[in-house]
């Protein structure tokens, strides 16, 4: 398992939603099949910063996303923060939008590969 870590700029006058999503396909209406990861949280207020944390595997595709909304029930976010990034072997690999499927057929691809791997060697 991998420690992540990511933090965000917190603001008082703001709420902030953050999520960290494993991506495990296409998904018709949303893009992209997410299975969002339970994070930790902690907040610097003297900082200004909201840490996250999360244990990973040593393969995957993720999403990391931040918007920060209004504190007065405005539907509408304000700012977002958003990147992907792949997780191969225990080493991260920062990944635009366009670069998603590709990187998840190679950790597919990969997976198979060490599972046949192991069946071979018993």
């Amino acid at each position: 398992m991998n420690e992540w870590s990511e933090s965000v700029e917190w603001d008082p006058d703001l709420y902030c939603q953050i999520y960290l999503a494993e991506i495990g396909g296409e998904d018709p209406v949303y893009r992209y099949q997410r299975y969002f990861v339970a994070l930790e949280f902690e907040y610097l207020k003297d900082a200004k910063k909201i840490y996250c944390s999360a244990c990973l595997p040593s393969y995957g595709v993720y999403e990391f996303c931040a918007r920060w909304f209004p504190k007065r029930n405005a539907p509408f976010y304000v700012r977002r923060t958003r990147f992907w990034f792949a997780l191969i072997d225990d080493a991260y690999y920062a990944i635009s939008e366009a670069a998603i499927l590709p990187a998840l057929a190679f950790v597919d691809k990969e997976l198979t590969r060490l599972k046949d791997s192991d069946s071979n060697d018993s």
